[in-house]
């Protein structure tokens, strides 16, 4: 119902780790949008939030909990002769319906390369609406001043069902690394992001970052100056009382992790004791502990991986996510979650975990695996930290 509502799924996202957060944390994601809100009926609106909040809400308070008459009795379904549903016709029939089970079955039987499948996968989505992008004022009024514009999809497939390929701008010059004035290596970028929130805005962001490859300092300045012209992009576009707060939460964080950059001595310290050369009571109790190494966080992803020329790249799309997630609670950088490597290394570590004893040469990772597993030293705890990635691997 949401779905038919709003155009896309409650939860929507791009992965299915923060699909779960979002139902996680439904109280702060889960929303029906104002413009759609606004286009209802005065009689309706009332009475179609109630219904939807009524299933998307803690299991105690859920509608039908008790019995399927809670959602019968249900205001939204007055008047439905819940006996006849089935025998009853549908009170919307699509043009063409009829025809729908025939070209379901032609493409199911057809091979991707007869000529007749691009027919019949046309015919099938006719009635389908084509997505466009619509353009804020500003992009209006470049067009009206004679400016180069182009309208792209933002998401599709092609008739032969295989993905768009992403295309180059038709303004966005190509850049080549090269040799500048003097000799000098020098690189250049130029990325542009739309964001279109609620498709009623349309930002355009161009980022020109130029940096000789001796000139460190000047790329931790444009990353800083980066981070600052986002936050105040997000600052403008946080329309609700959580997403100020949120982004004033990070902003915070990131002035005590750029103050203890600068100002820590994590560095700096005497060198302690050889464990080693401690005495120990051979007689006094012990403790094993045991330490498991969380997975590749998103963090990880990008500083772990080497700072060839890749490594640009990848600090530059986690500058976008991170911009794109500054209403939210949740961040790329701030306690960063399981990056995709991770949740493998995850996945990998609960099967080597439920292997049979015996398929490992050494003793010793039988007795670690039984005391991971708990069933082997009686007492023992199993613990994580605070951070995302660590309770995610655990």
């Amino acid at each position: 119902m949401y779905e038919c509502l709003v155009g896309y799924t409650p939860f929507y996202a791009d992965d299915p780790v923060m699909t779960c957060r979002k139902i996680l944390r439904w109280q702060q994601f889960f929303d029906v949008p104002d413009h759609i809100s606004r286009a209802l009926s005065s009689e309706c609106a009332p009475v179609l939030h109630g219904l939807l909040l009524s299933f998307v809400c803690n299991a105690d308070s859920r509608l039908g909990r008790t019995s399927m008459d809670e959602i019968r009795s249900h205001p939204w379904f007055a008047g439905l002769d819940w006996g006849a549903l089935r025998a009853a016709p549908a009170p919307y029939k699509p043009d063409r319906a009829d025809q729908i089970g025939g070209l379901l079955e032609q493409i199911r039987t057809l091979d991707a390369r007869d000529g007749r499948m691009a027919a019949a996968v046309n015919q099938l989505t006719s009635n389908l609406t084509t997505l466009r992008r619509r353009t804020s004022r500003a992009g209006a009024a470049r067009r009206r001043s004679g400016g180069a514009t182009r309208t792209t999809t933002l998401w599709g497939t092609r008739s032969d069902g295989r993905r768009p390929r992403a295309r180059r701008r038709r303004d966005e010059p190509v850049q080549r690394r090269g040799r500048g004035q003097g000799g000098r290596r020098v690189g250049s970028i130029k990325l542009t992001v739309e964001v279109c929130p609620g498709c009623l805005l349309l930002l355009r962001v161009n980022l020109h970052a130029a940096a000789a490859a001796h000139a460190g300092m000047e790329v931790m300045n444009g990353v800083v100056a980066l981070l600052v012209s986002f936050i105040m992009i997000a600052w403008l576009l946080g329309s609700s009382e959580n997403a100020v707060a949120n982004i004033i939460r990070k902003t915070k964080l990131l002035a005590i992790g750029i103050t203890h950059m600068l100002l820590s001595k994590d560095k700096k310290f005497k060198a302690r004791q050889d464990p080693d050369a401690v005495v120990v009571d051979p007689n006094a109790p012990t403790k094993r502990i045991v330490f498991l190494r969380h997975g590749e966080s998103e963090w990880n992803e990008v500083f772990n991986r080497g700072f060839g020329p890749s490594f640009l790249v990848r600090l530059v799309s986690a500058l976008i996510r991170e911009a794109l997630l500054l209403t939210t609670r949740d961040s790329v950088f701030f306690d960063s979650p399981l990056s995709d490597t991770g949740i493998k290394q995850t996945q990998e570590l609960v099967r080597f975990l439920q292997r049979p004893q015996g398929s490992v040469a050494d003793p010793k990772v039988d007795e670690i695996v039984a005391i991971l597993n708990g069933e082997a030293a009686k007492g023992s705890v199993l613990t994580t930290s605070n951070l995302r990635r660590a309770i995610a691997t655990v």
